[in-house]
């Protein structure tokens, strides 16, 4: 049986145990990067067992005070125009991700736009990457570039969940329960190869946050 510790941030989910092994996301974070008061996880879509680690974009609503992952994706290698298969990086051990979602190249402003794909199955059998089945590319698609979940198919996609913040710990999705805790950061030194993917025009709407390059 799964047993999870919440020790940094999830204080409403009543199993115990670790999660996240010994990596080091944040260099330095202090109380006055945080939001102040309490938020909930949204973490309806993902698959159970699912790892949302420390350092994950989420979109912050105020007045409802709930977060909700932005899923982003950095892909292993080219993929070429009419290709049905994307291998993205694995992050912690697997992609954050599910079947029925819908993903876009990443846009150059947070508001932008592109063409929308829905995932229909994911292979995580490979140790380096995850194998997104998905409808035909409509571009190639070069290694490193960056997909983000989007709101629908087709032209005029947009981003589905804007992030305006980080998570600071980590959060299992357990059989258990449905109810997780969320600290947003806003500022702080956060090792960005060890995060998922975040794209330049993100990063300008957080600009007390330093992404360190180093490993």
């Amino acid at each position: 049986m799964n047993d999870y510790l919440f020790t940094s941030g999830n204080v409403m989910s009543a199993p115990s145990g670790a999660i996240g092994g010994g990596r080091q996301v944040w260099l330095e974070l202090s109380q006055a990067d945080k939001l102040p008061g309490g938020y909930s996880l949204d973490l309806s879509n993902l698959p159970v067992g699912t790892v949302l680690q420390a350092g994950t974009p989420i979109k912050v609503n105020e007045t409802t005070r709930v977060c909700t992952p932005h899923l982003s994706f950095s892909v292993y290698e080219t993929a070429a125009l009419g290709a049905t298969a994307l291998k993205v990086n694995k992050n912690l051990g697997a992609s954050v991700a599910y079947v029925g979602m819908f993903i876009m190249a990443a846009p150059s402003t947070l508001a932008g736009t592109g063409t929308g794909i829905q995932v229909t199955a994911i292979d995580r059998s490979n140790e380096a990457y995850d194998v997104f089945t998905v409808a035909a590319l409509a571009a190639a698609v070069t290694a490193g570039a960056v997909y983000v979940e989007c709101d629908k198919a087709g032209a005029g996609a947009v981003i589905k969940n804007v992030p305006s913040a980080l998570t600071v710990a980590d959060t299992a999705k357990l059989a258990s329960t449905d109810k997780f805790s969320c600290t947003p950061a806003v500022g702080g030194q956060i090792y960005e190869r060890r995060i998922p993917p975040c794209i330049d025009a993100f990063k300008a709407v957080v600009p007390n946050v330093i992404f360190l390059k180093s490993k």
